[in-house]
């Protein structure tokens, strides 16, 4: 299971990108106001970063606002958190699975 965790310098208000995440990568998780738990099935940090954010790839619309971030992929997970995150999380790794 691929997953990532993106994470935002601030809450993103930019409804654009919102929705780039959203509609891109529908099997999410915000867990923070500025973070989020991706499930991708294809693709590298690099091209999920500049889907959501098409401006900082060079080739997106230049007006769009700049959203400093950064992301990683998740090798492994220990932590405590509300319990529908973890279902969350279990659920993305058994559809995978199969």
């Amino acid at each position: 299971m691929p997953l990532y965790t993106l994470i935002t310098e601030k809450e993103i208000t930019d409804q654009a990108a919102l929705d780039r995440l959203q509609n891109l990568y529908e099997d999410n998780k915000k867990v923070a106001a500025n973070a989020w738990v991706i499930n991708a099935k294809v693709g590298t940090t690099k091209d999920i970063s500049e889907a959501i954010f098409p401006r900082q790839s060079g080739t997106g619309d230049q007006d769009l606002p700049a959203v400093k971030h950064v992301l990683f992929k998740i090798e492994s997970w220990w932590g405590f958190h509300d319990r529908t995150f973890w279902e969350w999380l279990d659920s993305s790794r058994k559809a995978d699975a199969q």
